[in-house]
């Protein structure tokens, strides 16, 4: 039986929290002379380490799940400056 551990999602929402004022932070993301290679290195270096951070514990769910690939997706979005 699986069941879903509330300690963990409180704690990807916390990661999920830090890591958005990361990004906000880090302004040469969203420059226009910097290439989108070079973006996505900065963003896989800086920003997806502050979240991944711990998340050896993590108990891994569908809710999670859901919300990781949610939080990639803003971030792709904000790096490609897409509403």
């Amino acid at each position: 039986m699986i069941t879903e551990d509330v300690a963990t999602l409180k704690e990807v929402q916390i990661r999920i929290e830090k890591t958005r004022q990361k990004f906000r932070e880090n302004k040469e993301l969203l420059r226009r002379n910097v290439g989108l290679n070079t973006k996505k290195r900065i963003l896989a270096c800086y920003i997806f380490s502050v979240f991944n951070y711990g998340c050896e514990a993590w108990t891994y769910s569908k809710t999670i799940q859901k919300k990781i690939q949610t939080f990639e997706i803003w971030c792709y979005r904000r790096l490609l400056k897409v509403p």
